[in-house]
C-alpha cells in the first residue's frame, strides 16, 4: 500500500472521530439546557375533607420540591395564607419535577399531603394553582 492512500485514510478516520465526538458534545449539551426555568409558583391549597384549617389543626403548609419531610421546605406559610381566595407564592419554584405540599400542625406532624407536577404546571405563568391536600391518616 502506497503512502498516499495510507495518508488519506488516516485523515478520513481522524475527520469520522472529530464528527462523532462533535455530535457526542451537542447531544449533552442539549440535554444539560432541557429542564425548564425556575421561577415563581401562585399556589392555593384545599383540605380535601373540607375542614378549615384550625379544625383540621393544620397551622403551616410545608412546600417542598422532594417528597422527603427531611428536605430543607422552599416556604412554609401559614395555612390560612393558601386557602382560596387567597393564595401563596413560592418564589423559587423548580422548573421542572414536583412540588409536594405537606399540611403540618403545631408539633411538624404531617396531616395533610398533596402535590402539583410542575410538568403539566410550570411556574412563572402568574396562574394560580390549586393543590388538595388529602387526610395522611387516608393513605
Amino acid at each position: 500500500m502506497s503512502l498516499v492512500p495510507r495518508f488519506a485514510l488516516r485523515v478520513a478516520l481522524a475527520a469520522a472521530a472529530l464528527a462523532a465526538a462533535a455530535l457526542t458534545a451537542a447531544a449533552l449539551t442539549a440535554a444539560g439546557c432541557s429542564s425548564a426555568p425556575s421561577g415563581p409558583a401562585i399556589l392555593s391549597w384545599q383540605l380535601a375533607d373540607g375542614r378549615d384549617c384550625f379544625t383540621a389543626g393544620v397551622t403551616a403548609v410545608e412546600v417542598r420540591a422532594a417528597r422527603s419531610l427531611a428536605t430543607q421546605p422552599l416556604a412554609a406559610p401559614h395555612c390560612t395564607d393558601g386557602i382560596p381566595p387567597a393564595s401563596f407564592t413560592v418564589t423559587d419554584a423548580p422548573g421542572d419535577g414536583t412540588l409536594y405540599l405537606d399540611g403540618v400542625d403545631s408539633l411538624g406532624t404531617d396531616l395533610y399531603h398533596g402535590q402539583l407536577s410542575l410538568d403539566a404546571n410550570p411556574p412563572g405563568t402568574g396562574e394560580t394553582r390549586l393543590v388538595t391536600l388529602y387526610a395522611a391518616a387516608a393513605e
